[in-house]
Order: structure tokens, then sequence, then C-alpha cells
């Protein structure tokens, strides 16, 4: 679990990085530093999965040169995190 939470923020991070805003990238740091604290507590391996697929589609999309198609996958994927069994 915690080399998958690693590999997700790096993931998030190199999907930010280009947009060059410091301040932005740290604040986003802190708020993942702050949210695998939940995520170590309601941790369901059946989670990885799917969030896995959607990080491949992500970037399959960036790769193709389609960044409308990876804008979308990506609300879905903010969207379904509020939707996992276990959250309040």
């Amino acid at each position: 679990m915690r080399a998958w939470e690693e590999a997700n923020r790096v993931f998030h991070r190199v999907l930010l990085t280009p947009c060059a805003m410091p301040r932005l990238l740290q604040l986003i740091d802190d708020l993942h530093v702050a949210s695998a604290r939940f995520l170590f507590a309601g941790w369901r391996s059946e989670w990885e999965a799917p969030s896995d697929r959607d990080h491949r589609a992500i970037l399959t999309a960036l790769r193709q040169g389609h960044p409308e198609t990876a804008v979308a996958i990506l609300v879905r994927h903010v969207q379904s995190i509020g939707q996992r069994p276990g959250r309040s």
C-alpha cells in the first residue's frame, strides 16, 4: 500500500509539474501528504485496479495527443473517489 501511494503521488506530480507554479505544486504535495493518512486508514485493495486503469488511460490519451480525452478520464477518476465504498 505504501509503495502504491508513493507511485500515485509521483504520477500526479508528473502531470502537474508542467504548470510551473511552485506554490501551487507545494500545496498539492502537502495535500497528498495529508490525504495519505486517510488513505492508509481506509485502504481497500479493490481500489488499486480501477485507479491504475484510469492512470494508464490518462497517460495513453496524453501520449496520443488527446488532452480532452485525458481530462474526461481525470474528471471521472476524481469523481469516483467519492463514490468508493467505505468513504463518507
